[in-house]
């Protein structure tokens, strides 16, 4: 597994300037290198981080007991920050695919591993990357590969999909992989998904970086410098 390197983090602690006394949220705690930057930056403020990755609020754990009182970490997905109490006096958002979510062969996200083909954020719910492949409508399937993935050869590599339906080679990242690109493998012995639950945020796979978030989710990221806002209207 890579280091973890917080995304841009001297930049991020100039416009939040931490202060004594004052409130911070997180909304993608990841590995927990900013939320740690911004509590040693001001001994005196309080963090609340959220994340809807249930494998970052076991990362958390270490951190929760080191700053007991100060920070309070929330399994959720930043689009609910309503259910997080409080004032803030800033806010930090870093956008993207984690390395710890690239480095994890189990997850999905990268295809430099042999692994399920899973790629959801939360893998508590909704459906695994396989699962949409081998189930979502060919109008789904343009749009997560056309439009989410900017592939220009989008046309061709949904017709790849679709045709490695029902072989099991969309079950396994590495076998995906090779049928996207055109190529003829042996199925898989893994047999295909059945669930077909409710769609989830499947991703496509980024190439891994030392960084915490993937380079181009990065240039995403949105640091509010310090005001006194609501969570509410965050």
């Amino acid at each position: 597994m890579t280091s973890h390197v917080p995304v841009l983090l001297e930049e991020c602690l100039t416009l939040l300037a931490p202060l004594d006394g004052r409130a911070y949220l997180d909304c993608t705690f990841g590995g927990g290198g900013h939320t740690a930057a911004i509590l040693a930056r001001a001994p005196g403020c309080s963090v609340d981080a959220m994340d809807r990755d249930p494998a970052a609020g076991e990362r958390s754990a270490a951190l929760l007991a080191a700053h007991a009182g100060r920070l309070r970490f929330h399994s959720e997905n930043f689009r609910h920050l309503d259910r997080v109490p409080g004032r803030f006096d800033g806010v930090l958002m870093d956008i993207g695919v984690s390395s710890y979510q690239l480095d994890v062969p189990e997850r999905g996200f990268s295809f430099r591993f042999d692994a399920p083909n899973d790629m959801r954020m939360d893998t508590r719910v909704g459906r695994s990357a396989a699962e949409f492949l081998e189930r979502g409508d060919r109008a789904e399937l343009e749009r997560a590969v056309r439009d989410y993935g900017e592939e220009p050869r989008w046309f061709r590599v949904v017709n790849a999909i679709v045709a490695a339906r029902g072989t099991g080679r969309l079950a396994r990242t590495a076998s995906f992989a090779v049928s996207a690109r055109g190529g003829r493998i042996p199925p898989s012995k893994s047999p295909a998904p059945s669930s077909s639950a409710s769609p989830s945020s499947a991703r496509p796979s980024a190439p891994a970086t030392p960084h915490s978030r993937s380079s181009a989710a990065s240039s995403s990221m949105r640091a509010i410098a310090p005001r006194r806002a609501s969570a509410r209207s965050a």
